[in-house]
């Protein structure tokens, strides 16, 4: 039996299904889920010739602790897990505009001091008007139209 999914499991892997249809110079596939360690993983990688990850996203869809995903990758970087020059795209539904606007403006902050030790790696916050709904059991036409023009901003960012 296939594991269950979830909206941000779906939204992810829509996502990585739009980005691979477009080429970018230095990336060949785009993975959902990519593990950076045992048990951790970026929603999207944008991978080189190597499969190393040139480009994270970390799309924020209603989650509370938005500054973990920074320090996650800031720990990657540290590790060497992932290259020294990543682009790591740090992506905010409309969620993020009312009351958890604060949860954005730690993120941004944390991204800053990432880049201020890395000094090669990127770190760029994009948002998208999407409102996902809470307890949602799936992803639908709304979000899958919002993956596209993320998808689309992604590539406008490093394309």
């Amino acid at each position: 039996m296939a594991p269950k999914s979830n909206p941000a499991t779906e939204f992810s892997e829509y996502l990585a299904r739009v980005l691979n249809g477009k080429k970018l110079k230095g990336i060949t596939g785009w993975k959902k889920n990519w593990a950076g360690t045992k048990g951790e993983t970026a929603d999207v990688a944008g991978l080189g010739p190597t499969d190393k990850a040139r480009v994270l996203v970390e799309v924020e869809r209603l989650r509370e602790d938005t500054v973990s995903n920074v320090v996650k990758i800031w720990d990657w970087l540290e590790k060497g897990l992932v290259p020294q020059d990543v682009i790591f795209i740090h992506a905010f539904s409309g969620a993020y505009g009312g009351r958890k606007k604060p949860r954005k403006e730690r993120a941004e902050f944390a991204g800053r001091r990432l880049r201020k030790e890395f000094r090669r790696a990127t770190y760029k916050q994009i948002s998208f008007a999407w409102k996902p709904k809470s307890g949602a059991k799936g992803i639908g036409g709304a979000a899958k139209r919002h993956a596209a023009r993320l998808a689309r901003s992604i590539i406008g960012l490093i394309g």
